[in-house]
């Protein structure tokens, strides 16, 4: 299923006009994901102003990924449940990708001082002040959006 959703989110930024370029194309299972193998997909937007300021918002749709020259994605839509902040801070693998030597390499691997940090997943509170506290949760784990 990871798979599936990988596929859908690399479609759909295809068609924002990104280049989509995925750095593995395995599964880890049977040990733990090294730091280079955190990023799912690295997409470069050759529309967008090298430079520019991301979005303040969290939640980016495609206006908000038109102003941003490149993104680190991770997509997490394997679980059935919302993401809440406590259950974001309970499994530090959701956020691994954005982690300071995992953005270096995938940053290297682009050519871009400062890609965005895109977290793709499932479903998120639909309460205004639990979803405003993962999101929050997720600003301080380094996630731009």
């Amino acid at each position: 299923m990871a798979s599936v959703n990988e596929w859908m989110v690399r479609e759909y930024l295809e068609a924002l006009g990104f280049l989509v370029r995925q750095p593995r194309k395995y599964q880890v299972v049977a040990r733990s994901k090294g730091i280079h193998e955190e990023v799912d997909l690295l997409a470069v937007n050759p529309l967008a102003k090298a430079g520019a300021a991301f979005p303040q918002d969290m939640l980016w749709g495609a206006r908000e990924l038109a102003q941003v020259p490149g993104v680190i994605v991770a997509v997490r839509g394997w679980h059935s449940e919302r993401f809440t902040a406590a259950m974001l801070a309970s499994s530090p693998e959701i956020y691994r990708f954005a982690e300071p030597d995992s953005v270096r390499a995938a940053a290297a691997e682009m050519g871009l001082d400062a890609p965005a940090k895109v977290l793709c997943m499932a479903d998120l509170p639909t309460d205004p002040d639990p979803r405003a506290e993962a999101l929050e949760f997720l600003r301080s784990q380094g996630i731009d959006g």
